[in-house]
């Protein structure tokens, strides 16, 4: 899904620029975000612990595939415009 979208994407930085600038910083961010213990630690928070953790998770794994996915289209075409 992440590769059709980038494909879709005609901007004037490109079809993979914007998607890197924008998903790179947010996904460190989601990062450090993930060891950050918004709840004291007992048992009464579990499920807000589990619920936090999970949608962190998942959005930092999406925005890693939103730079992943552009990132090695760069690269494969990089290495096949240099092959002869």
């Amino acid at each position: 899904m992440a590769g059709h979208l980038v494909s879709k994407t005609n901007t004037r930085l490109g079809k993979t620029r914007p998607w890197m600038m924008i998903a790179n910083p947010i996904g460190c961010a989601m990062f450090f975000i993930l060891w950050i213990v918004l709840f004291p630690v007992t048992e009464d928070y579990n499920g807000a612990k589990f619920a936090y953790y999970l949608v962190v998770y998942l959005l930092y794994c999406t925005l890693i595939t939103c730079y992943h996915v552009p990132y090695t289209h760069v690269v494969d075409n990089a290495n096949c415009s240099t092959v002869v």
